[in-house]
């Protein structure tokens, strides 16, 4: 359940392929260990159907985004927050989430985003 005190933070990831982001060096990529990711069934929220977690902080991704992105996503939160680890605490205590959505912009909609106006709300199936 999302609650509306949580800071939410969402990640569209664009149409570009992942191997098109930029290359960790070796000082981030030595020290980064790969986070385990769990389906979710049903989907939380209806919606999201992977989730990781990095310091306290989950990463709900929807079914049809990669490993490979969450792992990116994994790694570049933990090398955001390493070196501030009570900003962290501070985060995973009142339930940040980081949210993954799809690769195409507009091609998914999370349940607590509603659609542009003058849109109808069409259901995943039609998507």
């Amino acid at each position: 359940m999302i609650r509306s005190s949580s800071l939410l933070v969402v990640v569209l990831l664009t149409a570009l392929p992942i191997s098109s982001l930029p290359a960790a060096d070796a000082s981030t990529t030595a020290s980064f260990a790969l986070v385990k990711i769990d389906p979710l069934d049903p989907p939380q929220a209806g919606f999201f159907g992977k989730r990781a977690m990095v310091m306290g902080i989950a990463i709900l991704a929807h079914a049809e985004v990669s490993d490979q992105a969450i792992q990116e996503c994994a790694r570049r939160l933990e090398r955001q927050l390493g070196a501030a680890p009570e900003v962290a605490s501070n985060l995973s205590r009142v339930g940040v989430q980081m949210q993954i959505i799809g690769k195409k912009p507009g091609s998914l909609r999370p349940p607590n985003v509603p659609p542009p106006e003058g849109q109808a709300i069409r259901g995943a199936a039609d998507d």
